[in-house]
């Protein structure tokens, strides 16, 4: 059996997400010998991103009343 995929998602913390990103880039290139290419790009959930045909991004949600 093969599998082969070659679109992905990174979710990294926010405010740290240059950081997370390195790690996972070099994680997905060494160890799982996979190439990143040119239109791979960082964002934030708030402004959105289109994967596989979807565009997600992140709704403001309802405050939560203490």
């Amino acid at each position: 059996m093969v599998r082969y995929a070659d679109d992905l998602v990174v979710l990294c913390p926010k405010g740290r997400p240059a950081g997370a990103w390195t790690y996972w880039r070099q994680f997905l290139e060494k160890r799982l010998r996979l190439t990143i290419t040119r239109k791979t790009r960082l964002t934030t959930a708030q402004n959105g991103f289109d994967f596989l045909g979807v565009h997600f991004r992140k709704a403001p949600g309802r405050a939560t009343r203490a």
